[in-house]
């Protein structure tokens, strides 16, 4: 007796629940890609499909997956041996891609369908795309994430340097993290394709993608003490910097005062001053007495913001007579806060950060 190809079964199911979802075609055909008598080493399965409305069928080169990174999808849009198998489309047959991996085959061309009918699917007379679909299968492997505070360190210094090559090494001394945690966040990057491993050396891929993810997912780091003092916001910016000098504290101008410096666009009337907690000095008592600030609930005009996180001061720049964080952390920051903090993100985005990524292409190019 013979035993029935599961995965045909599968593949057949989807196909046909997608045709009577959409009413977009139906399923003439399905059969082992080597039986249709072409060699074809990269696919699975030649699907038939007649489009509604049409007498001319169109052929699907079907290559199954029981998982599917964006690393892989990278892969297989740069293998021209996959994407031009046969005479038909090719679609990827996955229980579950993710969105970013579903990207990276639109971006590229490439056919996907997925276990809850998600798809795109391509080819002369059909185009049909759905998404949004919640997943009927879901990867209950453990996934790491390269954004955890230290870890993220990784993904910042590859975002401030983006045409630099990395060795892992190099990442984990300049990122002050250790070498398995500088490892493990390059395993994560990789397998979600925002960086590629070229000669042994990491390069960033998508940037902008990259910094989408981070985005999503940051949390500020700070604890915010709003404070009043009887001063204009340049004045006051002026005496925090001074204390902060004398006190050898790091610190820097953030939110809507360090943007204002960088990419003026929405204008403050309330400083924000980063500075990092040493554990040694209580620092913001030490900026109440030095300027005669009083604590207040509402109407401040100061905010300190503490942090023990001292990524959060690399790339310091100096403009003018203060110190002000780096556009990178300037947009997490704003891009956290709705409304005229999103304005302002978007401002030093399309002004410094995606200027800086213009060397870089999609996906690990070179333009």
């Amino acid at each position: 007796m013979k035993v029935p190809d599961r995965r045909n079964i599968s593949i057949r199911a989807w196909l046909e629940a997608l045709a009577t979802d959409t009413g977009a075609f139906k399923l003439a055909g399905l059969v082992p890609a080597a039986g249709n008598g072409r060699p074809a080493p990269s696919i699975d399965y030649v699907a038939t499909l007649l489009p509604a409305g049409s007498r001319k069928a169109i052929k699907l080169n079907v290559l199954t997956r029981s998982r599917f990174t964006p690393r892989e999808a990278v892969a297989l849009a740069n293998d021209s041996s996959a994407v031009n198998a046969g005479s038909g489309a090719l679609l990827i047959a996955c229980p579950a891609i993710s969105p970013r991996a579903a990207a990276i085959c639109r971006r590229h061309g490439v056919g996907y369908l997925d276990q809850a009918g998600n798809c795109d699917i391509r080819a002369p007379g059909l185009a049909l795309h759905v998404d949004g679909r919640p997943p009927a299968a879901r990867d209950t492997r453990p996934l790491s994430t390269p954004f955890a505070p230290k870890a993220g360190r990784v993904a910042r210094l590859l975002l401030s340097s983006p045409t630099r090559t990395w060795k892992v090494q190099d990442l984990a001394r300049q990122g002050r993290i250790s070498l398995g945690l500088a490892s493990k966040a390059k395993n994560a990057l990789v397998e979600q394709a925002y960086v590629v491993v070229d000669g042994g050396r990491l390069r960033l891929a998508d940037p902008a993608a990259l910094l989408m993810a981070w985005s999503a997912v940051y949390r500020p780091p700070y604890q915010r003490t709003n404070l009043y003092v009887m001063q204009e916001p340049e004045e006051i910016e002026l005496a925090v910097a001074a204390w902060c000098e004398q006190n050898d504290v790091t610190f820097g101008l953030a939110e809507y005062a360090g943007a204002w410096r960088l990419a003026p666009m929405v204008r403050y009337r309330q400083p924000s001053v980063a500075v990092l907690e040493s554990g040694a000095t209580d620092i913001v008592r030490g900026i109440q007495i030095s300027l005669d600030a009083k604590s207040a609930v509402s109407g401040s005009n100061l905010v300190i913001l503490s942090t023990g996180d001292e990524s959060v001061f690399f790339d310091i720049l100096e403009v003018g007579r203060v110190r002000v964080l780096s556009p990178l952390q300037h947009y997490l920051d704003l891009h956290a806060q709705p409304g005229r903090g999103r304005e302002a993100a978007q401002e030093i985005l399309h002004r410094l950060l995606i200027p800086s990524w213009k060397a870089v292409s999609a996906d690990g190019g070179r333009q």
